[in-house]
């Protein structure tokens, strides 16, 4: 049986450093993450075995790249169809400021059922939004973040009303990223910032400011 701090390619928990800085309190707050996520994901369908066999590299470093890109002074983080809990469950266990708090928007209640679960196991500040994106209230943050949950175009669409105004928005995206910003360019103005995923080779991180839909 692998490890739950293993990899099937070898790619270990403390493989994570070889990358990002990431503290011993953090690793020890995804590691509460971990194994919640391995108690709830056979009865409600939060990630298939074979993910689980994948599980530091592909989902874990996938989303704590993430926090790299966070603003200076950033407190306030919206997560949009948070599903298992990547980024945003991530993204606050790596959080050691007090006053960063992490909003996740989730639709499917058992996997509210999961996150909350988590987010207490491994004491993290956050909130979790049992709705569609479309009904949750229009506050505003400092960033907001999603990981394959829809093309730029419409990321957009859920992103607009969320945005203080220095704010940014930071999707994890895959290799069709430069025909999504075409696309997004014919009724949205913005400045973006492409990097090179940790994670995948085909992986970019996308990094919005300065959202703007034109008349």
């Amino acid at each position: 049986m692998i490890s739950p701090l293993i990899d099937e390619d070898g790619f270990r928990s403390s493989d994570l450093s070889d990358y990002l800085s990431v503290s011993r309190e953090t690793l020890q707050k995804i590691e509460v993450v971990v194994q919640v996520l391995d108690k709830w994901r056979k009865t409600h369908n939060l990630i298939g075995p074979s993910e689980r066999d994948r599980l530091w590299r592909r989902h874990i470093l996938d989303s704590l790249q993430v926090y790299q890109y966070r603003s200076e002074h950033a407190s306030r983080w919206i997560d949009l169809g948070s599903g298992a809990g990547f980024p945003a469950l991530i993204m606050a266990c790596a959080s050691e400021e007090s006053n960063e708090k992490f909003t996740l928007v989730e639709a499917v209640g058992k996997k509210c059922a999961f996150l909350r679960a988590a987010g207490r196991e491994a004491k993290l500040n956050l909130t979790v939004e049992n709705c569609r994106i479309e009904s949750v209230s229009r506050e505003t943050y400092d960033h907001v973040t999603s990981r394959a949950l829809a093309s730029l175009p419409q990321l957009y669409e859920y992103s607009e009303k969320f945005l203080a105004k220095t704010a940014s928005c930071i999707f994890l995206k895959g290799k069709e990223v430069l025909q999504e910003i075409e696309s997004a360019q014919s009724d949205w103005e913005f400045d973006y910032e492409l990097h090179e995923s940790f994670s995948h080779t085909e992986g970019r991180i996308l990094v919005v400011k300065g959202l703007n839909r034109r008349n």
